[in-house]
């Protein structure tokens, strides 16, 4: 893990900034994705009690800005996390070639030039979607859960450890049978 922590350092580091307005933009979504059910709750338990249609107006207003808000960081969030990725694998793509060009030609000899292209290119372009997805999804997914699970905790702590235990028994399921993925997808790289 701590390859892939320091690949992407590397080649994140240059774009600090565009990576920290990514950091704000899921941060953002999240945090609304988790507060927009609180006001729906709120509208639901006032409309039920007859309450002022002013405040109902308020709520039904704050829901649709914050939604508006909420899918437009989401859209931030994506076009930069596959504008990032697509950086910084081009700048992994251009050291590749530096490096491939660097070899003597014994090493050219022994190699196809469609391996090598494969090596230079299709590998890079796996390595683009765990920048430009996997991270951002698997990280949103993570502090979604946890948000989620502190907002259930703050509900009713009952369900909120009944879904703490079953989030943890699927994370240890998922982690015990990862290896299930390895070896077919190491077959058909090998056959590409």
């Amino acid at each position: 893990m701590s390859s892939y922590v320091s690949l992407l350092a590397r080649y994140l580091r240059p774009q600090a900034h565009r990576v920290g307005i990514l950091g704000v933009c899921l941060l953002g979504s999240f945090g609304l994705q988790l507060y927009i059910p609180q006001i729906i709750r709120s509208f639901i338990d006032l409309a039920a009690a007859s309450g002022a249609i002013n405040q109902l107006v308020r709520l039904a207003l704050t829901y649709f800005c914050l939604s508006v808000l909420n899918q437009i960081l989401s859209a931030c969030s994506t076009y930069l996390s596959a504008n990032i990725g697509w950086t910084a694998t081009n700048a992994l793509r251009a050291d590749l070639f530096r490096h491939t060009l660097a070899l003597d030609m014994a090493y050219h000899k022994d190699r196809m030039p469609g391996e090598m292209i494969e090596r230079i290119d299709g590998d890079v372009t796996s390595i683009s979607n765990f920048f430009s997805q996997f991270v951002v999804r698997v990280s949103g997914a993570v502090l979604l859960t946890a948000g989620v699970l502190v907002m259930l905790w703050r509900e009713n702590w009952l369900v909120g450890l009944v879904l703490t235990v079953f989030t943890i028994i699927a994370l240890v399921i998922l982690h015990w049978r990862r290896e299930i993925a390895v070896e077919p997808t190491q077959q058909e790289r090998e056959l590409t």
